[in-house]
C-alpha cells in the first residue's frame, strides 16, 4: 500500500493524472456530441495537457529565490533541468503527432496553441486570472476534438453541459489553491487566492457551488446521468471544501480532487 501511496505521489506531481484524466473527459464528451475522434487527437491533447502543466510548474519554480515549500515545487526545482528537457522532447512528439491528425482539428489546435503560448507568456502577470484562464484552457483542449467534428447545430443543453464541466474545473482549480493557502504565502506564488484572501475566496467558492448545484438540478430530468456523474464529481470537491481538516495534507486533496476526471468514464463503458 505504501509503495502504491508513492508511486501515485509522483504520478499525481508529475500531472501525469491530470493528462489522463483530460483524456478520459474529451472521449466522454466525443460520445455524448456523436463526434468520431481518433486516437492520435486524443494521445496529442493528453500531451499538450502535459506540457502545459510542466511548464507552468517550471516557471513556477523558476521565480523562486529559495526553496519550494511543496513537494509538487520541490520536486521540479531539484529536478529542473531533466523536466525541461523532457517537455523539449514531448513537444518534438507532438509536432510528429500534429502530422497523423485532421485538418479540422490542426487548424483549430493552431488557434488553441496560439492562446495557451499567449497564457505561458503572460502567466507571471495573472495573479488574478490565474485559476480562470487554467479552467478555460483546460476545458478548451477537452473540448476542442469533439467541437471540431460536431455534426449537428449545439442545443442549449449542450451549453449548458459544458459550462458545468467548465465550472468543475473552476472550482477544482481555486479550491486546491484555496486548501494550498499557506503555502502559496509562503512560496510567494501567484493565485487569485492572496490577492483577494481566504475569506473571500471561501464566499467565492460558495457562490461557483451553489450555481453548479443549480445547473446540475436544472439539467437532471434531461441528463440524469450525466448530471449523476457530475454531481458525484462536484459532491466530492464540496466535500472536500467543508472538511478541510482532513485534507490538510497537500496530496490528500489533489489526488482526491484530480481523480474526479477519471469519472466520466463511466459513461464511457455504458455507451460502449
Amino acid at each position: 500500500m505504501k509503495f502504491l501511496f508513492s508511486f501515485y505521489r509522483i504520478i499525481n506531481t508529475l500531472s501525469l493524472d491530470v493528462a489522463l484524466g483530460a483524456m478520459i473527459c474529451s472521449v466522454f464528451f466525443a460520445r455524448l456530441f456523436h463526434s468520431t475522434i481518433f486516437p492520435q487527437g486524443i494521445a496529442a491533447l493528453g500531451l499538450a495537457v502535459w506540457i502545459i502543466y510542466t511548464i507552468d510548474h517550471l516557471i513556477d519554480v523558476k521565480k523562486l529565490s529559495r526553496a519550494a515549500s511543496t513537494f509538487r515545487h520541490q520536486f521540479h526545482q531539484q529536478h529542473f533541468k531533466f523536466l525541461s528537457i523532457t517537455v523539449v522532447i514531448a513537444i518534438c512528439l507532438g509536432f510528429i503527432l500534429i502530422l497523423f491528425i485532421r485538418k479540422q482539428l490542426f487548424l483549430n489546435g493552431v488557434v488553441f496553441a496560439a492562446f495557451t503560448f499567449l497564457y505561458i507568456l503572460t502567466n507571471r502577470w495573472l495573479s488574478y486570472f490565474k485559476e480562470l484562464a487554467s479552467a478555460v484552457l483546460y476545458c478548451g483542449g477537452v473540448l476542442l476534438p469533439s467541437i471540431s467534428f460536431h455534426q449537428k447545430i449545439f442545443l442549449l443543453v449542450d451549453y449548458l453541459i459544458m459550462i458545468q464541466f467548465f465550472l468543475l474545473a473552476l472550482i477544482n482549480l481555486i479550491l486546491f489553491s484555496w486548501m494550498d493557502y499557506e503555502r502559496d504565502l509562503h512560496s510567494n506564488q501567484p493565485s487569485i487566492i492572496l490577492k483577494i484572501g481566504k475569506n473571500k475566496s471561501r464566499f467565492v467558492l460558495k457562490f461557483l457551488f451553489v450555481f453548479l448545484f443549480c445547473l446540475i438540478t436544472f439539467l437532471f430530468s434531461w441528463t440524469q446521468f450525466i448530471s449523476l456523474i457530475f454531481l458525484s464529481m462536484a459532491g466530492i470537491l464540496f466535500f472536500i471544501f467543508l472538511t478541510p481538516k482532513y485534507f490538510r495534507d497537500e496530496y490528500s486533496f489533489r489526488f482526491v480532487g484530480d481523480m474526479i476526471f477519471f469519472f466520466p468514464i463511466t459513461y464511457i463503458i455504458n455507451s460502449v
